[in-house]
Parts: structure tokens; C-alpha cells; sequence
């Protein structure tokens, strides 16, 4: 234990001693707070450029998206100013097809296709203009007439499929799907047309 105290007291005097005999200076009190404050400095810089760098790539991840749903927007008002809607009614009198363009863009007719008989293409296409623009197509009603009578059978309802082949004003190909309900009585038809969508689609 006497040994243990000797030698704290010993430390203890040496310490004493070292700094009686080297003493910090004026200049070399300057100089550490000088290093010190650099050091500070230096660490508060890296921080910062840590944060700007950061807020850096949030914001370009934030810019990114934001492209990316501007992209898809004007997308989106793209198709549709182009969107191709038309609808198809039938005259049972003139035995045509009178195409109606709702549209904002013009169209183009192109070609027929009745139940299962192969199309019928036109060309040149058939410009058809929008708000209201449309296109009569006469059809060959005694071979109409026929076909409809077979496939109706005994039946007074029949409904058969019919697609119109149209281009949009950027070349795209569309099909126009319509339902033909042709209805018979005392040996006449009557057609009704039910139209659906444009289908985006080559022929």
C-alpha cells in the first residue's frame, strides 16, 4: 500500500514539475485554438457538403418522378386528342352505313368486314372529319339480304358481328367492333347497330 502511494505522489510531482519547466505560451495557446477552430470548421464544412450532397439526391429522385408523371400525362392528353370514337349507324331505307365521327382528330374509313366474310379494304382510305364529319357506305344489300336470312334461319333475331378498319392522323391502325341486330318480320330487316370501342389493332 506504502509503495501504491509513493508512486501516485511521485506522478504527481513529475506532472507539477513538466509544466513548471513547459509552460504553454501566448503563440502556443493561439496556435491550438487556431487547429482547433479549423478542425471544427473543416468537420462543420464536410457536414454540409454531406447535407447538400443528400438534399441533392432527394431532389433529383423528386425531379425524376415528377418527369416521369409529366411524361405520363402528356401521355395520357395525347391519346386522347387522338382518340378515335365514331359511332355506326345503319339506314334501313338507302341499306347503308353511315359512320359518325365524334372525335377531335380526322379519321380514316378503310375497309368492311361483315359476319364471316373476309374484309373488304378500300383504298385510298376515306377521310372522315371530326366533330361530327361522316362517311356513307353503301353496301351490296341483295347479298346483305341473303346472308342475313341464312344465318337468322327460322329466327326473327339475329345479331352478326361487323368491323370497320380505320387510321387515325398518326398512321395508327384501328377496328371498330360493331354488333349488327338485324331483326325480320313479314320478310323485311330492320338493322340496329350497337357500337363498341376502338380497338388499337393491325389488319
Amino acid at each position: 500500500m506504502a509503495s501504491a502511494g509513493w508512486l501516485g505522489s511521485d506522478i504527481f510531482v513529475f506532472t507539477a514539475t513538466v509544466h513548471r519547466i513547459y509552460p504553454m505560451n501566448t503563440f502556443e495557446k493561439w496556435q491550438a485554438l487556431t487547429s482547433l477552430a479549423q478542425a471544427v470548421i473543416a468537420a462543420a464544412t464536410l457536414f454540409v457538403l454531406f447535407l447538400t450532397l443528400m438534399a441533392a439526391v432527394y431532389l433529383g429522385f423528386e425531379q425524376a418522378a415528377i418527369s416521369r408523371r409529366q411524361t405520363e400525362i402528356n401521355e395520357t392528353l395525347l391519346e386522347l386528342r387522338y382518340s378515335v370514337s365514331l359511332v355506326v349507324q345503319f339506314d334501313d331505307k338507302a341499306h347503308s352505313f353511315n359512320l359518325v365521327n365524334s372525335g377531335e382528330t380526322n379519321v380514316y374509313w378503310s375497309g368492311i368486314k361483315i359476319g364471316d366474310s373476309p374484309p373488304e379494304i378500300r383504298t385510298p382510305p376515306r377521310l372522315i372529319l371530326p366533330r361530327g364529319g361522316s362517311h356513307t357506305i353503301n353496301i351490296d344489300w341483295a347479298e346483305a339480304d341473303k346472308l342475313i336470312k341464312e344465318l337468322a334461319a327460322s329466327r326473327s333475331v339475329v345479331d352478326i358481328p361487323c368491323e370497320f378498319y380505320l387510321i387515325d392522323e398518326r398512321n395508327l391502325k384501328y377496328v371498330l367492333h360493331t354488333n349488327l341486330h338485324c331483326m325480320i318480320e313479314n320478310n323485311t330487316i330492320s338493322i340496329a347497330t350497337q357500337t363498341a370501342r376502338a380497338e388499337r389493332r393491325n389488319w
